[in-house]
């Protein structure tokens, strides 16, 4: 407990009946943090005043109580005082935790002023996670408040922030957060200068495919073949290859998927195997036989079984 003079420290013994706890105090009362510093192991539901909140999140010095109370304050999130001290924290905590959670917790606020403490935060940003958690909440709060910034000023800002951004993951969560919001229609053509871009995991790339995935351009699927059919990361290749879903008229894509059901990855071949079921392409028959014939795995047997007979 921190009163106006003093921290006062109490351990109670807590079991399975219901207790009341009475406590003496110096002076006025500040905060009262729960488990100080999460020491004891433990699931704890407990709800303060927003007051009792911004008084532990900028007094406490343990970054995980800080933490407990930026949670904690998500129930007052519009308020202007707490996005001022999400603000203030995002800015000058000394711990990136803190400052990641902070710009995450912003995100809820749907406020141009919270747009504006998000830009001004990357801008200053040392640290590559918080930047991350910054872009991400920026998308975030356009997508579920519109209203809440321009829409072409917070893409020439995303946009601005990943074309100069060092980390690959930061630019990965730059795509993350336009796709979060820009036009399906304007996707591919966001997109495509980053389409060949390496990276770490291939992280770009699959920001790519998650955006093309939403793409309804069938510009899209060249490039979507190419990291289905080429991709050096497994998470690559099934999410180019969920992108297919929505292109199974064009005969390219119908070839690829053919190829795919004989991927030795099991989740890429039964991907590939629900989008043919769907389709429902009398052409995909026979090379579900060849499959059949060369398959001796019962789940993946049953499987293609089923493609066939829908198909039928």
């Amino acid at each position: 407990m921190v009163t106006e003079k003093s921290k006062l420290e109490y351990s109670v013994l807590c079991d399975t009946a219901l207790k009341t706890y009475t406590f003496s105090l110096d002076a006025p009362l500040k905060t009262v943090i729960f488990n100080n510093g999460n020491k004891v192991l433990c699931k704890l539901y407990f709800s303060k005043p927003k007051e009792d909140w911004l008084n532990q999140l900028q007094e406490s010095p343990d970054a995980i109580d800080r933490i407990t109370a930026i949670k904690g304050l998500k129930d007052f999130i519009n308020d202007g005082d707490v996005i001022t001290s999400l603000g203030n924290m995002l800015s000058s905590d000394r711990f990136w935790g803190v400052r990641h959670e902070s710009a995450s917790m912003l995100s809820s606020a749907g406020t141009p002023e919270a747009v504006k403490i998000l830009e001004e935060g990357y801008k200053k940003e040392s640290d590559s996670r918080v930047r991350r958690a910054e872009l991400l909440a920026l998308g975030e709060m356009k997508k579920n408040f519109p209203s809440c910034a321009d829409t072409k000023e917070l893409t020439d800002f995303i946009l601005g922030a990943i074309n100069s951004e060092q980390s690959k993951y930061a630019v990965a969560d730059g795509i993350n957060a336009l796709t979060s919001f820009t036009d399906k229609n304007k996707l591919y053509d966001m997109v495509l200068p980053y389409a060949g871009m390496d990276s770490h995991n291939e992280i770009i790339k699959r920001a790519v495919a998650n955006a093309l995935n939403e793409s309804v351009n069938p510009k899209a699927i060249d490039i979507l073949i190419d990291y289905a059919l080429k991709g050096k990361v497994v998470r690559l290749r099934a999410s180019a290859t969920r992108g297919l879903g929505s292109f199974t008229n064009d005969k390219r894509v119908r070839y690829a998927l053919h190829f795919l059901i004989f991927d030795k990855n099991r989740y890429i071949k039964f991907t590939a195997l629900s989008i043919i079921e769907k389709s429902k392409d009398k052409s995909s028959l026979p090379y579900l036989e060849k499959l059949l014939k060369q398959t001796h795995e019962e789940r993946t047997r049953g499987m293609i079984k089923k493609v066939i007979k829908e198909i039928k």
